[in-house]
C-alpha cells in the first residue's frame, strides 16, 4: 500500500456513497473462489454458471401496502390527465375540477368519494410525499429507537448522497429520450406549453443540458423541466427528503416524547406559521413512522395506546374525511370561489393565513387521513397488498415520468382518431382527427371514444415505465439482492493495513456475520449472513487508500462488474485486484430447537476449541489535510457612539454636491470568536474471543464453523452481546476554517424626525421598493394593489434586482438639509437578477417638511422599466397609485412625484 498522505474526509466520510455510486462491487473480471474457513485457504476454482430458477414466492414486508399505495396513486395521476385531456374539447375541465353540483352540473365522477378515482390526481402528489416521508424515515428511526444514534447518521450520510441520484437520473434518461423522439422521429408533442423544437439536433441537445442542469438545483427558485412539465414535484421531493434527514439528525439526542414534540412543532411551522405544504406532508410521513415503529415496539405514548382499541373505527372515520377533503375543487386558487362551491362554504374558513394555496391544505389532511388509515382497514390494506398494486408500486416512478409523453404523443392522437378533438388538433395533427371515429355513448367520463384510446394509453404506458424502470430505476438505486429481492449487500470494511490480504477481508465477514446474529434485526426478522464478499483496492487520484471489503448474503454474478469508479470534485476514485470469494457449498441441516438448542445458544456466542485467533490493526501513521466546520460560540458587545462630525458623501449624479452628517447614533459592534476545537480520530484495538470449552454434538462434527453458525442462526437461540473496543494510532488532523458569506435580503433603519404616516421604521428591500414598518419577500412584482407585499409600500422600481459582487452596486442612504426640512433618500444602484448587463440607478427621496409626499428620479435604467412595477399603494385602505407595470415608459431623466395624501402623481422629464 501506499505511503502517501490520504485525504481522509473523501475517504472515510464518503464510503457508503462510493459503494453506492460504484454498485457494491469492483471493476475486473474476477477470480472467484470458494472457502471453507478460512477464506485464505482457498484456491481458485471455476464457477458453474448460474441458471435460471424459479423464485419462490416473496412474502411481504411490513410495509408493502404502502408500495401498492403509490402504485395506485400514480394510477390515479395517469386517470386525472387523461379526463382532462381527453373531455378538454368539451370544456370538461370545468366539470372534473369543480364540486358536485357546481352550475347546477351533477355528474357521477365528481360526487366525493367517487371523483378519487376520476380526478384524483392532485390528492395523488400529496400522498407521494406522505409515503416518501413515512419510506425516508423508516431505517434511520428503527436505528435511533434502538439508541445506536453512530449508526443513524452512517445511514443518513449514505441515504442524502443516494437520494439525488435516485430521482433525478431517470428524468435526465426519459427527457433526453423524449427530446431525441423529436428529431429521430419528427414527433411534434400535443403539450399546449411545449416550446417548438430546435432546428438541429445539436441544438436541441445543448438546450436540453442547459435546462436539466438549472431544474436539478432546486436551491433557486421553482425549477420547471420545460419537456416534461409534471416533473415540478421532483425539486419539492428532494427538498422535503431534506428536511427529513436533517431533522431525523436534529431530533437524534431527544427521548422519545422531546422528538414527537419537536416532530409535531415542526409540522405545526410548516402548515400554520409558513407556506411549507409539501414539507408538511414529508414531516407527517416521518410522525406516522416514528409512531408505528414505537407501537410495534409496545413504546407508544400512554394515552395514543389508550386508543388501540378503537383503532378500526378511527381509521374508517379518517378514510371517510380523507376520500371528501382530497376532492377539493381544483380549477382555481381563489378562495371565493371554493366558498361559492356546494359542499364547501363553511371548510373553506379552516384556510390558514400562510397557506396561499388552499387546496394544498385540504389535500394535505386528506393525504394524511388516507395514508394513516390504510393499515387499518383490513380490505383496504389487502386491496393495495395485490399483486396488481404491487406491481403499479413496482414501476410507479417510472410511470409517472413517462406518462406525460405517451399523452402527448399516442395518447393525443388516439383521442383524435376516435373522435374526441380539441382545438391543437387542427395545427398538430389534422391527419388523425376522425381517422377511427367510434361512438360517443356513455355516461361523462366513461363515453367508449374515450375508454378505448385511454386503455390502450395505458397498456403503453406500462410498458415504456417497465423499461424505463429496469434501464433507469433500478440501477440507480439497488445493490445486488437475493433471492428474495432483498438487498443482499451488508456493508463494508476499509482496512489500511501495510499489504492487502484477502483473509482480513474474511475475518471481517465472520465478524459482520457474529455481530448480526448477536444484534438481531428489530422488527423480527432473520440477520444476514456473510456468505459472500468483493475485496479491491481502493486509489484516489492514483494514491492507494486501502483495502476495500463489501460483503453480501449471496453471491452475484460477473454481469455485476462492469462498473470502473467515479470522479467526485477533483478526486478520481478506481478499484484494482479485484477478487470475489464465496462459500459455494449449502448451509447444512438447520439446527433443530428441541435437541440443538442449549448447544446453539452458547455456539453462536463463542469460537470453536480449535485456536485463538487475536487480531490487531495498526495503520501507518500518516500527515492528511481536513476541512472541519465546527459551530462556535459568539459574544457581541454593542456600543452607542454619537457622530459629532463626518466626511462629506457625495451622490453620484452630482460631481459637486454634497450632503451633510447626520444627527442619529451608529452603532458599533465588536464581534470576539472562540478558538476552533480540534477533535483527532479515536484509536481502537479488537480482542481477540475467548474459548469456552462445550461438547460439539455428534451431528456437527466435521462440519466447518461457517456452516454450524448458519444451522443455528435459524431457530431462536437468544442474544449474545460482545463488548469492542476500538484502539488505533491516532492520526494527525489539520483543520481549515472554512469561510462564510451573508446576504441581506432587506434592512430596517429607525431614522429620528422624518414623518411619514407615523411609521416605526422604513425598509428598504433590494428588489426597488421601501415600505413602512415591515418588510416582504415577494421576488416578482405584479400590478398595484398587492396583497402579499407590505401593506403601505412604495415602488420606486419593483422588479427582481440584484447587487453583484465586486462591483460598486449596493443601496445607499443619506439626510440632508436643516431640522424641519430634511430630506432621506435611498439611492438604489444595481443590476437584475441573472442579468448582470443591465444596470438600474435611482433615487427615492422623503421630505420632513412634507409627508406623505414621495419623489422617484431616474438615471440609467435598462429597456426604459420593460420588466417593472412603479408607483404606491396602502393595502388596507384600497389606495393605490400606479404609473407603469411592465411597460417600457421609463427614460433617464424621468421625476415621478407621489402624494398620498392628495392621491396625485405627476411626472417631468
Amino acid at each position: 500500500m501506499s505511503e502517501n498522505p490520504r485525504d481522509i474526509m473523501s475517504v472515510e466520510e464518503n464510503l457508503h456513497e462510493i459503494e453506492a455510486m460504484l454498485g457494491n462491487h469492483g471493476p475486473q473480471p474476477q477470480v472467484r473462489r470458494s472457502w471453507s474457513m478460512p477464506f485464505a485457504s482457498a484456491v481458485p476454482k471455476s464457477t458453474p454458471s448460474e441458471k435460471e430458477q424459479k423464485l419462490p414466492k416473496t412474502e411481504l414486508h411490513r410495509t408493502a401496502y404502502l408500495d401498492g399505495l403509490r402504485g395506485f396513486a400514480a394510477l390515479l395521476v395517469f386517470s386525472l390527465h387523461h379526463q382532462v385531456w381527453g373531455h378538454s374539447g368539451t370544456g370538461g375541465e370545468f366539470i372534473l375540477e369543480n364540486a358536485f353540483g357546481w352550475n347546477g352540473v351533477y355528474q357521477l365522477i365528481c360526487f366525493p368519494g367517487i371523483r378519487i378515482l376520476f380526478s384524483g390526481g392532485h390528492l395523488s402528489v400529496a400522498i407521494f410525499f406522505v409515503i416518501s416521508g413515512y419510506v425516508l424515515s423508516v431505517k434511520p428511526l428503527t436505528i435511533l429507537q434502538s439508541g445506536d444514534t453512530m449508526k443513524m447518521s452512517e445511514n443518513l450520510a449514505s441515504a442524502l448522497f443516494r437520494r439525488w441520484l435516485r430521482l433525478y437520473i431517470p428524468v435526465a434518461g426519459t427527457t433526453f429520450a423524449w427530446m431525441t423522439s423529436w428529431h429521430l422521429f419528427n414527433i411534434r408533442s400535443g403539450n399546449p406549453i411545449a416550446e417548438m423544437p430546435e432546428s438541429t439536433y445539436l441544438g436541441e441537445v445543448w438546450k436540453w443540458y442547459c435546462n436539466f442542469k438549472n431544474y436539478s438545483f432546486v436551491f433557486d427558485g421553482e425549477p420547471t423541466n420545460i419537456y416534461n412539465d409534471h416533473t415540478w414535484s421532483i425539486p419539492k421531493e428532494f427538498r422535503g427528503s431534506i428536511v427529513i434527514y436533517t431533522s431525523l439528525l436534529a431530533f437524534s439526542g431527544c427521548s422519545r416524547n422531546s422528538r414527537l414534540l419537536c416532530e409535531l412543532g415542526l409540522l405545526y411551522y410548516f402548515i400554520y406559521i409558513v407556506d411549507g405544504w409539501y414539507c408538511a406532508l414529508f414531516m407527517a410521513g416521518m410522525i406516522l413512522c416514528d409512531l408505528d415503529l414505537l407501537a410495534s415496539r409496545g413504546q407508544l405514548p400512554r394515552r395514543l395506546h389508550a386508543m388501540k382499541q378503537h383503532k378500526t373505527v378511527i381509521a374508517y372515520v379518517f378514510f371517510a374525511i380523507g376520500l371528501y377533503l382530497g376532492g377539493v375543487p381544483s380549477i382555481t386558487e381563489d378562495i371565493q370561489h371554493l366558498r361559492d362551491s356546494p359542499g364547501w362554504y363553511y371548510l373553506s374558513f379552516l384556510k390558514p393565513q400562510a397557506f396561499w394555496d388552499f387546496r394544498w391544505f385540504f389535500r394535505f389532511w386528506a393525504a394524511v387521513f388516507v395514508v394513516a388509515s390504510a393499515p387499518h382497514i383490513k380490505w383496504l390494506k389487502k386491496f393495495f397488498e395485490t399483486s396488481f398494486c404491487q406491481y403499479l408500486g413496482r414501476v410507479s416512478f417510472g410511470f409517472y415520468l413517462v406518462h406525460g409523453p405517451v399523452l402527448w404523443t399516442l395518447g393525443d392522437r388516439l383521442y383524435a382518431a376516435s373522435g374526441r378533438i380539441r382545438e391543437g388538433h387542427i395545427g398538430i395533427v389534422p391527419d388523425w382527427i376522425n381517422l377511427m371515429p367510434l361512438p360517443g355513448v356513455g355516461p361523462f367520463g366513461l363515453e367508449i371514444n374515450y375508454l378505448i384510446p385511454q386503455f390502450i394509453s395505458l397498456a403503453f404506458t406500462l410498458w415504456l415505465a417497465e423499461i424505463v424502470t429496469r434501464c433507469l430505476d433500478k440501477p440507480s438505486l439497488n445493490a445486488p439482492t437475493d433471492r428474495n429481492g432483498a438487498v443482499a449487500y451488508i456493508g463494508y470494511k476499509l482496512l489500511t493495513e501495510a499489504a492487502s490480504d484477502p483473509r482480513l477481508c474474511s475475518a471481517a465477514c465472520h465478524a459482520q456475520t457474529a455481530n448480526n446474529i448477536a444484534n438481531p434485526p428489530s422488527d423480527g426478522s432473520k440477520p444476514k449472513l456473510c456468505k459472500f464478499l468483493n475485496t479491491y483496492i481502493l486509489s484516489k487520484n492514483r494514491i492507494g487508500q486501502g483495502q476495500f471489503c463489501s460483503m453480501y448474503t449471496e453471491q452475484w454474478n460477473s454481469t455485476y462488474t462492469t462498473n470502473t469508479g467515479q470522479t467526485r470534485g477533483t478526486g478520481k476514485y478506481t478499484m484494482s485486484f479485484s477478487f470475489s470469494y464465496s462459500n459455494t457449498t449449502d448451509n447444512g441441516t438447520p439446527a433443530c430447537s428441541a435437541t440443538d438448542g442449549t448447544f446453539c445458544s452458547a455456539y453462536l456466542n463463542y469460537v470453536p476449541p480449535t485456536s485463538t485467533l487475536i487480531s490487531s490493526v495498526t495503520p501507518a501513521p500518516t500527515t492528511v489535510t481536513r476541512t472541519q466546520l465546527n459551530v462556535v460560540t459568539t459574544t457581541v458587545h454593542i456600543a452607542t457612539t454619537t457622530v459629532a462630525a463626518q466626511a462629506a458623501n457625495v451622490i453620484r449624479d452630482a460631481a459637486n454636491r454634497t450632503y451633510s452628517g447626520s444627527d442619529y447614533s451608529i452603532p458599533v459592534v465588536q464581534t470576539f470568536d472562540t478558538t476552533f476545537i480540534n477533535d483527532s480520530p479515536q484509536t481502537a484495538t479488537s480482542p481477540g474471543l475467548a474459548r469456552r470449552a462445550l461438547a460439539t454434538p455428534a451431528k456437527f462434527s466435521g462440519w466447518p464453523a461457517w456452516h454450524i453458525s448458519a444451522s443455528c442462526s435459524v431457530i431462536a437461540t437468544g442474544i449474545a452481546t460482545t463488548t469492542v473496543i476500538n484502539t488505533v494510532a491516532p492520526l494527525q488532523t489539520t483543520v481549515a476554517v472554512t469561510s462564510t458569506s451573508t446576504t441581506t435580503v432587506y434592512g430596517t433603519l429607525t431614522v429620528p424626525g422624518v414623518q411619514l404616516a407615523s411609521p416605526t421604521a422604513i425598509v428598504g428591500k433590494i428588489n426597488g421598493c421601501v415600505s413602512l414598518d415591515t418588510g416582504f419577500w415577494t421576488w416578482y412584482n405584479v400590478p398595484l394593489p398587492f396583497s402579499y407585499i407590505a401593506d403601505t409600500t412604495l415602488s420606486g422600481y419593483w422588479d427582481d434586482l440584484y447587487i453583484y459582487q465586486g462591483t460598486q452596486q449596493g443601496i445607499y442612504y443619506d439626510i440632508t438639509g436643516e431640522v424641519g426640512s430634511r430630506q432621506l433618500e435611498y439611492e438604489f444602484y444595481t443590476s437584475a437578477y441573472e442579468r448582470p448587463t443591465e444596470y438600474f440607478h435611482f433615487i427615492m427621496t422623503f421630505f420632513e417638511d412634507q409627508p406623505g409626499v414621495v419623489k422617484y428620479r431616474y438615471f440609467d435604467i435598462s429597456y426604459n422599466s420593460l420588466s417593472a412595477t412603479v408607483g404606491a399603494q396602502r393595502y388596507s385602505t384600497g389606495q393605490s397609485l400606479q404609473y407603469s407595470s411592465n411597460q417600457a415608459v421609463i427614460d433617464p431623466g424621468l421625476e415621478t412625484t407621489i402624494d398620498t395624501d392628495a392621491g396625485t402623481m405627476t411626472h417631468t422629464g
